[in-house]
């Protein structure tokens, strides 16, 4: 019984705290790699060349702060960004934001998903 407390305590510990999804954030996803950074209006989106995007609606979901929708707009490039507050880990480093992109480059979408951290 001692094992199994310490485990969790373990788990408890190691895991972020779930956090509202206000702000500017650094997100990152595998599989294939991208990044996006969103600050105030404005984000740069790297899939796998950076483009700059305007930040077109940014609106969390109806009485939460911990999901936020964002639609992006840029060049050819458009795309939603869902950020939901919880646990997100990408090999061994862990999250408390993770997010999906569903992207639309030319005439192909894609669905991202990956990992954000709060930009300092």
């Amino acid at each position: 019984m001692g094992i199994a407390r310490y485990f969790i305590g373990l788990c408890a510990i190691s895991q972020p705290a779930v956090a509202d999804v206000g702000g500017d954030y650094n997100c990152y996803g595998v599989a294939p790699g991208w990044s996006l950074s969103v600050m105030d209006r404005a984000a740069i989106f790297t899939n796998p060349d950076p483009l700059a995007m305007d930040v077109m609606q940014d609106d969390f979901a109806q009485g939460s702060s911990k999901t936020r929708a964002m639609t992006l707009l840029g060049g050819q490039q458009s795309a939603v960004v869902v950020l939901k507050s919880g646990f997100c880990r990408i090999g061994h480093e862990a999250f408390s934001v993770g997010v999906t992109v569903l992207t639309q480059q030319e005439d192909t979408a894609h669905i991202l998903e990956g990992c954000c951290a709060p930009k300092n």
